[in-house]
């Protein structure tokens, strides 16, 4: 249930912009540094897809209890 209210969750743009903007950079970073090591594609994409997916719920958990009402 977790998992969907996370996805369901309703956010203000500066709650987004926190969530988004260290998701859209671990999984740059996360491809370029799988890629670098030797991975190969598909392999650094499924590396990196693995940390943005963290990254975010992370972030969302983080969020949702700084701001319970």
């Amino acid at each position: 249930m977790r998992f969907l209210a996370a996805l369901n969750g309703r956010y203000t743009l500066r709650q987004s912009a926190l969530i988004l903007l260290p998701t859209i950079v671990i999984l740059l970073v996360a491809q370029s540094i799988a890629m670098a090591a030797g991975a190969g594609h598909l392999p650094a994409e499924v590396i990196a897809l693995t940390a943005t997916f963290g990254t975010f719920f992370a972030m969302t958990t983080v969020i949702n209890r700084r701001t319970r009402t």
